[in-house]
């Protein structure tokens, strides 16, 4: 151990005599919360440009650049349900020079299905929360239910014939909480996205699914897809007729989708504590609110603090679920 940290020190010692002049004092500025940023800040996310998350991050980016002096540029890392986009930003150097917009499914679902990850949560810092996404549990409005209660009395009387879609194992977990709760065997298909999910259902291939409310707005607008719950906190201004789980008696179904922000682990706490505020003040532009309120998505800044507490939580919580379903781990 001891000749390690000898060796350790040695080749730090020579990385910097290596840095001549002009260039150690720019590493040295860089890695300086006074002189923060000195150049373009990236923010990787673990999803392909085009998507809903992707519209999020080019709409916080320019603002965000406006108020630090430096381009914001949006990186997509995708693949592997956002493995690689994270295990690229905690393998990055913590001087705030790299960040990641991360949904639920990264931070907490990878988290509890994986049976082994390249990071763990000790690799990030927290910054911010920035959205919530509300979720909708929709049905193929062919079937005979046309409430929650007869749509529970419908499962539990054609065990066979019941299945759900879903994208990714953020929502597996909440489908596989659901028919714990309510007592109903499902086989859950999964599909690469919600999207997906919803075609599903409209081709009579799936009973049922929890979405975000994005890719079924136009189904359900359309009367081609039934939402029979949501289960936000409150009922949704789209949606006033579909009440919340809470309301019909099922308030450990409450769950929401949710996407924030976060640095490598170690980056300067003044460095960490200046994206907060600034994100916080690009979060309640107008034009933000706007094209977020567009998505059916919800401006939710949050302290770094809140957002750590709200990632071990759920951690535990959808951790619980897997084992009581005795969903295998994944690789």
């Amino acid at each position: 151990m001891r000749l390690r940290a000898i060796a350790g020190c040695v080749s730090l010692l020579v990385a910097l005599f290596l840095l001549s002049g002009p260039d150690r004092a720019q590493a040295q500025s860089a890695a300086s919360p006074s002189h923060w940023p000195a150049r373009p800040v990236r923010i990787v996310l673990g999803l392909a440009a085009g998507g809903g998350t992707d519209t999020i991050a080019r709409t916080i980016a320019p603002l965000l650049s406006a108020r630090l002096g430096q381009p914001v540029i949006v990186e997509n890392r995708a693949g592997a349900s956002g493995v690689i986009a994270g295990e690229f930003v905690a393998r990055a150097p913590a001087d705030g020079h790299t960040l990641m917009l991360a949904p639920s499914g990264i931070m907490v679902a990878n988290i509890v299905m994986k049976r082994s990850l390249p990071y763990s949560l000790q690799d990030f810092a927290p910054i911010s929360l920035i959205c919530t996404f509300p979720l909708l549990l929709v049905t193929d409005p062919a079937l005979p239910p046309r409430t929650f209660a007869e749509f529970i009395s419908w499962l539990k009387a054609n065990p066979g014939r019941a299945n759900a879609g879903g994208s990714g194992p953020a929502f597996e977990l909440l489908t596989s909480l659901f028919a714990q709760r309510v007592g109903a065997p499902l086989t859950f298909i999964p599909f690469k996205g919600s999207n997906e999910a919803v075609q599903a259902i409209l081709a009579h291939d799936v009973t049922m699914a929890i979405v975000d409310v994005g890719p079924a707005l136009g189904a359900l607008r359309g009367s081609r897809l039934r939402a029979l719950a949501g289960t936000s906190p409150r009922r949704l201004p789209d949606f006033p007729e579909v009440p919340t789980v809470v309301e019909l008696g099922y308030p450990d179904l409450e769950a929401e989708y949710w996407m924030g922000l976060f640095a490598p682990a170690k980056t300067p706490p003044d460095i960490l504590r200046r994206l907060e505020a600034e994100v916080h003040a690009v979060l309640r532009q107008p034009e933000v609110e706007q094209v977020f309120a567009s998505k059916l998505v919800e401006v939710r800044p949050s302290t770094a603090a809140e957002l750590g507490a709200r990632v071990g939580a759920e951690v535990q919580r959808w951790g619980a679920v897997r084992t009581a379903a005795g969903i295998p781990l994944v690789d």
